[in-house]
């Protein structure tokens, strides 16, 4: 399935080598994904007569000076192509542009990733004649810009030791060598694009498992959790869903579950269910480094990892009187608390949580008493609300009746929200 990329540009002159650059550039682009053009003003005729071409019209802007005026009715124009097309990326070619850093900001708070081509040289120096209002540029706008995009791609070496010595991008990729005069620099430039979506794809799975997905991923968590084989354990609407996955959808799952910890798990599933899935292989995909470093080793059951004193003797007061399954739970459900706080959950620790659950005997009401005890009680309802919703945590199975309020909701965000 072929990627769809929105490319923006701002004002340009018809005709002007900027122009003639864009064009040529996504005539090649064009071989290679399903490719769509927005402006502020139209482009020469030229190699882009095929593209789908947008024009914002900025008319009002030119016939009025108040910026205000024009900002709202150019956003709801924008945003109504944004989500008529649903693009994979949206690629902004322009820098020192304020409507680029609006198309910026309004692609990225909708949760499209924006890929920045500047063009033009990011260094501010003193002695050039437009230094001042390139430093305005820069405090009101551009560095906000150039720090917030999913990825940078630059043709010049200082505009690159700029990006990564100041850190305002470490997603920055520099296309060597480029040359405006030869078509085999724009196919190389074409082909570097194409690697740069996908790597940036391939960093953000959560971001696009469909539903399908999700329903697939949690049946897949339910069955591989699961030591009853012998019984249907899956509706057949579930099991109709996972036949009907399609390759780019594996991919997506299968990546998801490597960052999770949960890959032995997933393909436990898959065995059982008979599936046939792509052979995919997730370690090996070039990917940028994930903003969150979630921790996929088991979650401990008895050993606490918290360093706070009370809480251990807390934890220790109930060995006394409370059996070995209870006390498992109370620290796995700690320990999540602690992996949560630190940001390093992961869906690994919920299944680990899912198996005591759902397989040793313990009494329900001394774990009542224990979480009261130790102050976990609801965070016990809010995990268990999640393992309904990613593994299928049947009711029966649960120590306390499930919470779904606004901190589930935090947490569903951080996880599992895909």
């Amino acid at each position: 399935m072929a990627l769809k990329i929105l490319h923006f540009t701002p004002d340009v002159e018809a005709g002007s080598p900027f122009a003639q650059h864009v064009d040529m550039l996504l005539y090649k682009m064009s071989q290679y994904a399903d490719t769509h053009l927005v402006t502020l003003s139209p482009l020469s005729s030229g190699p882009t007569t095929n593209i789908p071409t947008y024009s914002l019209d900025d008319s009002e802007r030119r016939r009025s000076r108040k910026r205000v005026t024009y900002l709202p009715a150019l956003q709801r124009r924008f945003l109504t192509l944004l989500y008529a097309i649903k693009p994979d990326v949206v690629h902004i070619h322009g820098s020192w542009n304020y409507m680029c850093s609006r198309i910026a900001l309004w692609s990225r708070k909708r949760g499209f990733h924006v890929v920045l081509s500047p063009y033009y040289s990011l260094e501010v120096k003193e002695e050039q004649a437009d230094y001042g209002m390139k430093m305005w540029q820069m405090i009101a706008y551009q560095k906000h810009m150039l720090r917030h995009a999913s990825a940078i791609q630059v043709t010049d070496p200082v505009s690159y030791r700029i990006l990564t010595e100041k850190n305002l991008n470490a997603r920055t990729i520099l296309s060597e060598g480029f040359d405006p005069q030869s078509e085999d620099s724009y196919d190389q430039m074409a082909t570097d694009l194409m690697w740069l979506y996908r790597k940036l794809l391939d960093s953000h799975v959560q971001q696009h498992l469909d539903v399908n997905s999700e329903e697939a991923l949690s049946a897949l968590l339910h069955v591989g959790l699961a030591r009853e084989t012998s019984q249907q354990i899956l509706s057949p609407e579930s099991i109709l869903n996972l036949r009907s996955i399609k390759p780019t959808s594996w991919r997506y799952i299968d990546l998801f579950a490597y960052d999770h910890g949960i890959m032995e798990v997933l393909q436990q599933g898959v065995v059982r269910m008979q599936l046939r899935r792509p052979d995919f292989h997730p370690e090996e995909v070039d990917r940028f480094a994930p903003t969150l470093q979630r921790d996929t080793t088991p979650l401990p059951s008895d050993i606490l990892l918290s360093e706070d004193r009370k809480m251990r003797r807390r934890l220790n007061a109930l060995t006394t009187r409370d059996d070995a399954a209870v006390r498992k739970i109370c620290v796995m459900v700690l320990n999540i608390k602690h992996h949560y706080k630190k940001q390093t959950l992961s869906l690994r620790h919920l299944c680990d949580l899912y198996d005591v659950m759902r397989h040793e005997d313990y009494d329900e009401d001394v774990f009542y008493e224990a979480a009261t005890s130790l102050g976990i009680l609801s965070l016990t309802r809010r995990l268990c609300q999640l393992l309904y919703e990613t593994a299928y945590l049947e009711e029966g199975f649960m120590p306390v009746y499930r919470l779904d309020d606004k901190e589930t909701e935090e947490m569903r965000q951080y996880l599992i929200r895909y």
